[in-house]
């Protein structure tokens, strides 16, 4: 054993001084994806039938942000409380009428807000497309 032990002190030694030195990859700044923030949020889908809407965008709602209001439904169509006007209706009146807390409310106005402007937005590109089509 007394005699390898040389012997593994020149092979380590060796090792060090590499004739091949080691080269640093270069420093290349990242590739950061380009976001156009003019692109529209994909249409919600399926399109819901006329008068489903509301219970459309409830459903959506409690599936995006975990808050289930669906049970709220009658009460907000007995006051024909739909997504394109609850964002204009105060907090405190649709607090009473749901029974749910502001931030929850101010949560769904702003869902609102953004599910009916993709509602719109495929409108919008249905009509466009029967006006190809006629």
């Amino acid at each position: 054993m007394a005699t390898s032990l040389p012997l593994l002190g020149n092979l380590s030694g060796k090792r060090a001084q590499s004739p091949s030195p080691v080269k640093a990859a270069p420093l290349i700044a990242p590739q950061m994806p380009i976001h156009n923030k003019h692109l529209p949020s994909p249409p919600i889908s399926p399109f819901p039938s006329v008068g489903s809407e509301l219970r459309a965008c409830l459903s959506d709602f409690a599936e995006a942000k975990g808050i289930d209001l669906t049970a709220c439904e009658d009460a907000l169509l007995s006051l024909e409380l739909t997504p394109d006007i609850i964002p204009l209706v105060p907090v405190e009146r649709l607090c009473s009428v749901t029974g749910a807390i502001e931030g929850r409310i101010r949560k769904l106005q702003l869902f609102c807000t953004e599910w009916e402007a993709r509602l719109q937005e495929k409108r919008a590109h249905l009509d466009a497309k029967r006006r190809r089509i006629n």
